[in-house]
């Protein structure tokens, strides 16, 4: 997907994400971290839509890992329970669904850039 993501913000999430487990306050270079982590969400601080669109790709295979983005940002995990993931803007104006086998994936999240990243990969590994 490639759209201008106005808040500077990408979120990928179970499509029933309810967001509570969030940390409070949301990711920023200034903030010492590129991105935040729930049990079924995570938000990235990705460049915002005043500096153009941002680009992010989904990669699903264990040879996926490590091989995409200049820098990786970090790794977490994120549950799928309805085997559904939603990537896209904050307000999920703008999203692409995906569907895969319902279950807790390992996430790695790597960019172009470190801040304001104008490309994300990610990798969803069982």
């Amino acid at each position: 997907m490639s759209e201008n993501l106005g808040y500077g913000l990408l979120v990928i999430c179970d499509s029933r994400a309810n967001f509570q487990d969030l940390p409070d306050g949301a990711p920023g270079a200034g903030k010492g971290r590129s991105f935040i982590s729930s049990v079924d969400a995570t938000v990235i601080n990705v460049q915002h839509g005043s500096e153009g669109d941002v680009t992010a790709r989904l990669w699903t295979a264990q040879e996926d890992w490590g091989r995409y983005g200049a820098c990786e940002l970090g790794v977490t995990s994120i549950s799928l329970p309805s085997g559904v993931v939603v990537i896209g803007d904050v307000l999920q104006e703008r999203v692409m669904r995906v569907a895969l086998e319902p279950g807790t994936y390992r996430l790695q999240i790597c960019a172009d850039e470190p801040v304001n990243a104008a490309t994300i990969d990610l990798v969803l590994v069982a």
